[in-house]
């Protein structure tokens, strides 16, 4: 429940970021322990959350889920789509 109240009382001793769920909080103390459970199957990098080696694999399948609505330009990563918006806007 703590989840939709906002609630976080998991916080990290490395940065101070708080967290609602004792798993949170673990997976995320991962990336200041240097601890890399995550392997690519397809070269030697390893790392810390699933998440990151998500956004990595995406390198070896060379999927572009995110389109740019003014020139339809595809990105790998949300946030190089972003950073491309800036450019429409100036």
């Amino acid at each position: 429940m703590r989840t939709h109240t906002g609630e976080k009382n998991h916080v990290c001793a490395a940065c101070s970021k708080a967290f609602a769920t004792a798993h949170n909080l673990n997976t995320h103390t991962k990336i200041h322990t240097g601890v890399k459970d995550y392997h690519c199957d397809q070269c030697t990098k390893a790392f810390s959350t699933k998440g990151q080696l998500y956004q990595h694999m995406l390198v070896h399948t060379g999927e572009k889920a995110y389109l740019c609505e003014y020139c339809h330009k595809r990105f790998s990563q949300k946030a190089h789509l972003v950073r491309h918006l800036k450019t429409h806007k100036n």
